[in-house]
């Protein structure tokens, strides 16, 4: 599993082992770096020959010029989401972390702070076993094994889904209360949107939701307008399609259906519509990418 934020990389092994790279002036890293033999000791270290290599990794101004392994996850990783300037995982006994910024809350800690470089355990979670974690620019999202959806950070545009009165922060995970019965399997977070898929009849596809900044109209709501509640995307002929996955960046949403075609909407020009004078507020599909190729498409990020 790979996962990027504004200035820094991060992989997950199928070890369990995370390693990170690029800059750690917002604490991404996983950890404070000390120069110099007058320091004191580092106990996340288990040999002088770790420690050495990661100094080696890491320049003078704190960037990591090559993979560096967060030594703070003794026991793995099973899931990992780097934001713009934040990170989530999921431990493998099912604890989950946080780390970096935390100007609006989305280190779900309690209160916001300076970036912190070190990983620190996500509160509020005692009832809830979670199974995915996203991150965005300055909220985070998290998913239940029952299927409930939890947020917290800043709350600007709609992002966390609580309404559009609601305080500027949310400062621990909060779940979102829906008017019917649904349950979601996927979990996605653009810079200032968030996207869910919900189960449909116990499988591994559902309807897309989506929530928040609707610039450019990456909501594919058939507007451009910000929405501050979950909604279901069934803009015309779109509302019988089901979704396995879907992520957004800036500029645009790209959606991938249970049979392997891609959806998008947002600026055309990001998306890979060949037709700029077509709505981009509502999802199309991507008919060139969709037939470039004779082999189905599995996967995208």
């Amino acid at each position: 599993e790979v996962s990027a934020g504004d200035k820094v990389s991060m992989a997950l092994t199928n070890a369990g082992e995370v390693y990170v790279w690029g800059s750690g002036d917002t604490g991404l890293l996983g950890y404070e770096p000390k120069y110099g033999s007058d320091q004191d000791e580092d106990e996340s270290y288990e040999s002088e020959e770790e420690e050495s290599v990661d100094m080696k990794a890491i320049l003078e101004d704190g960037e990591a010029r090559f993979p560096l392994k967060i030594r703070f996850f003794k026991q793995g990783v099973k899931k990992i989401s780097c934001g713009s300037e934040h990170a989530l995982a999921i431990s493998m006994d099912s604890v989950v972390y946080s780390w970096g910024v935390n100007s609006f809350g989305q280190l779900g800690i309690g209160k916001t702070s300076d970036p912190i470089k070190t990983p620190v355990e996500v509160i509020g979670l005692e009832d809830h076993k979670i199974i995915q974690v996203a991150a965005g620019e300055e909220h985070s999202v998290l998913l239940s094994t029952e299927g409930q959806i939890l947020t917290f950070g800043g709350t600007a545009k709609g992002k966390l889904g609580f309404g559009k009165s609601y305080a500027e922060v949310q400062l621990q995970p909060r779940p979102i209360i829906f008017s019917g019965d649904e349950k979601f399997c996927f979990i996605s977070c653009g810079p200032e949107n968030t996207l869910a898929i919900s189960v449909e009849e116990s499988s591994k596809s559902g309807f897309l939701y989506t929530w928040g900044a609707g610039f450019n109209g990456i909501l594919g709501h058939g507007n451009r307008e910000d929405c501050f509640h979950p909604k279901r995307c069934d803009f015309l002929g779109f509302r019988s399609i089901q979704f396995v996955k879907a992520k957004s960046g800036q500029y645009q949403t790209i959606a991938m259906d249970e049979k392997g075609v891609l959806w998008g909407c947002g600026r055309a020009e990001y998306v890979g519509m060949p037709d700029l004078s077509r709505p981009n507020h509502v999802f199309t599909t991507l008919s060139v990418i969709n037939t470039m190729t004779k082999y189905q498409i599995q996967d995208f990020d």
